[in-house]
């Protein structure tokens, strides 16, 4: 969430109350070098670096959004797909609810 703290153009601390949500494949806002280097997240299994080249091309697929939570919600525990318009967020005290989400083209469907 942005509080206006970014001076340069084009925001020139006029972004306030707003919220960003950036596509990334990497160790969070560290740079390059904590990406392609051994970090915490990629001694998880998630990919922090990804290589291009044009004998291998690459499709990614994403998705990003922001959904309402229900009063009590303790966080996230897994996203699972309901049907081809539908996910489900589970929540780690046994919550559930449904956000659509046309989820089929991550599949190449």
């Amino acid at each position: 969430m942005c509080d206006g703290g970014r001076y340069t153009a084009p925001f020139s601390g006029r972004a306030t109350g707003v919220l960003g949500a950036e596509e990334i494949t990497g160790y969070f806002f560290n740079g390059m070098k904590s990406s392609v280097e051994a970090n915490p997240l990629s001694a998880r299994g998630y990919p922090t670096c990804l290589e291009f080249s044009a004998a291998s091309p690459r499709r990614i697929s994403l998705i990003m959004g922001v959904v309402p939570i229900p009063s009590g919600f303790t966080g996230v525990r897994d996203i699972v797909r309901k049907d081809g318009a539908t996910i489900t967020i589970h929540g780690r005290n046994g919550e559930k609810f449904d956000v659509p989400c046309k989820v089929d083209f991550l599949a190449g469907a």
